[in-house]
């Protein structure tokens, strides 16, 4: 599971792919049932990002079989929700996809977690501004989504739900967006500063740790070079 993540995380999902079969062959030899649900949701979740429609379905509703059984909430939630996705980006139909964000909500509120109630509420922006193109709908969205993210501290997240929050002032002729967008953008400045301060931070950790070792290593040689001198005298 773990390689096939780091090819996914490379973009090579065809070899993440090949991985993940490998990990289900493991699983039904060796029955190891704890990891099963989370393969079929990883594998479903690949194919829903490829727009494969038949393979997406398959794994992903094979892992919410799993899910329903082991009563994951918060699984259940964010496996809906990239079927949300799938079907706003491949059919549109809107059927599936308020089914899909009925159920995702459902979970949501049982799993009493911010972070996944907030990630229902993106996928519910999406839908309201992208494909309905509701823009009252969506900022309402996004604000409760905004609200949710900053109980969890996740900064990605929450500047994310303040860009979006923008571009529905802009849709909307609000002459509040430019005061919106200059707050995303002074946000997403000091994140960046902040992580290239610690990026340094850990340069300038990795230089002196490089010339500490430099120094020893130039001290080993002059010890050994003192002993030899000793011993030839």
């Amino acid at each position: 599971l773990a390689l096939s993540r780091c090819y996914y995380h490379m973009y090579d999902r065809q070899t993440a792919l090949k991985w993940l079969y490998r990990l289900q062959r493991q699983i039904d030899d060796h029955q190891l049932d704890a990891l099963r649900s989370e393969a079929y949701y990883f594998t479903g979740a690949i194919y829903i990002e490829e727009e494969v429609v038949d393979s997406a379905e398959k794994y992903a509703f094979k892992a919410i079989e799993l899910m329903q059984k082991g009563k994951d909430h918060g699984k259940l939630s964010k496996t809906y929700c990239t079927l949300v996705e799938l079907y706003l980006n491949t059919s549109g139909n809107v059927d599936k996809i308020e089914r899909m964000l009925e159920l995702a909500e459902t979970h949501a509120k049982l799993s009493d977690d911010p972070l996944t109630m907030a990630f229902v509420e993106s996928k519910k922006y999406n839908y309201a501004f992208f494909f309905r193109k509701d823009y009252a709908a969506a900022l309402g969205h996004v604000l409760e989504s905004e609200r949710l993210y900053r109980q969890t501290n996740n900064r990605e997240a929450i500047l994310n739900a303040m860009r979006a929050k923008a571009e529905c002032f802009i849709m909307l002729k609000d002459t509040s967006a430019r005061e919106y967008m200059n707050a995303w953008v002074q946000v997403k400045d000091s994140v960046l500063q902040e992580e290239k301060a610690k990026e340094v931070a850990q340069f300038e950790t990795l230089y002196e740790t490089g010339l500490k070792e430099q120094e020893n290593a130039l001290l080993r040689q002059q010890n050994e070079l003192s002993n030899q001198q000793i011993r030839s005298r």
